[in-house]
């Protein structure tokens, strides 16, 4: 059987023991502090001081440049991010999620400390939105987005918009109109 190894790239070191149960080799990108149990991107020959722009891609050069070259024929890698382990339980698969979110019960699933949830907000986002539906329909002539954007704004309703909060303060558009946004707890 082949070697695999999968790398988990996180901006905060409070994922530690979720990572540590999956197996995972944990990957600390940017200039936030870790324990000596993470590989960093800020090591060796590395770009990790253009995390803010470039984010999991330093450490995809960090992985190239220091570690490609000594990996043996045979090994799998795989590259994965922290928030794709928003679960409070880690113990989710995809289409558990989507029965729980249909259900209207994301609240009691998601990792509060990792994102916030909320509904389509702003004028920005809602177009934004909309128009992902019409290019999805475009180019696939779903019938179930053709319902949603014929009927978007009663649709409007079912949507959550889900951000990680280290990215708030990164997107052009706000997603909220507020001036201060409530920590779910």
């Amino acid at each position: 059987m082949n070697d695999c190894k999968i790398f988990c790239m996180c901006l905060h070191d409070h994922h530690l023991q979720n990572l540590k149960k999956l197996k995972y080799t944990p990957v600390g990108l940017g200039k936030n502090n870790f324990s000596d149990e993470w590989i960093r991107d800020n090591t060796k020959v590395n770009i990790s001081h253009k995390n803010k722009y470039y984010g999991e891609y330093t450490f995809y050069y960090w992985f190239w440049k220091n570690v490609l070259n000594k990996i043996s024929n045979g090994t799998w890698i795989g590259f994965t991010g922290y928030r794709y382990h928003w679960s409070q339980k880690n113990d989710l698969k995809s289409e558990k999620i989507t029965k729980l979110v249909n259900e209207n019960n994301f609240e009691n699933y998601v990792n509060p400390s990792s994102v916030i949830w909320q509904e389509v907000e702003t004028d920005y986002w809602k177009k934004f939105l909309k128009n992902e539906l019409k290019d999805f329909l475009k180019e696939t002539n779903s019938q179930i987005a053709k319902k949603i954007t014929d009927n978007f704004e009663n649709e409007l309703q079912y949507f959550k918009q889900v951000c990680p909060i280290e990215m708030l303060d990164k997107l052009e558009n706000p997603i909220t109109l507020k001036t201060k946004i409530k920590k779910v707890s």
